[in-house]
């Protein structure tokens, strides 16, 4: 899985703007001070495209993920989208989850170990998964500072 946070452009948010002109306009005539057009109970951006022969992995833009940088708790998550990529692996044998009975984990079950790697051909596909996610980021906005896309295991 692949994971940034992007702050929206401004010409995303002149789209909202343009697109949505009532509620937008009924915002700013309720809120004169607030400087961003977007409505506070604006729904959430929830979009998701599936794997495909063109995509080996899908992908999911969102905003249900607290902000993942160091920066200011003070930043409006109206401006931030999350992006997600997810990348197949292919299945193999030594890919497993092992259970050890003599350690135990907090509701006293056998701890699990996970023991997984990415096939070299998985390990290509996640890195072209960056590159695309990266493409989409940059087309909406601007990545928020210490949440550049990354890989998470």
């Amino acid at each position: 899985m692949a994971f940034c946070q992007i702050v929206l452009s401004s010409k995303i948010i002149d789209d909202i703007v343009s697109n949505n002109p009532d509620s937008v306009q009924q915002h700013i005539d309720n809120n004169p001070r607030d400087p961003i057009p977007i409505p506070m109970d604006d729904p959430n951006p929830q979009l998701l495209w599936p794997v495909s022969s063109k995509h080996l992995y899908h992908g999911q833009i969102n905003r249900d993920s607290p902000i993942q940088s160091g920066t200011s708790p003070i930043i409006d998550t109206r401006l931030i989208s999350d992006l997600r990529w997810f990348s197949r692996s292919t299945p193999h044998e030594d890919n497993r989850v092992c259970f050890d009975e003599e350690y135990k984990d907090l509701f006293g079950m056998p701890q699990p170990t996970f023991h997984f790697q990415l096939s070299k051909r998985d390990s290509e596909e996640a890195e072209l998964m960056v590159d695309e996610m990266s493409r989409v980021a940059t087309t909406l906005g601007g990545y928020l500072p210490g949440s550049e896309p990354r890989i998470l295991p």
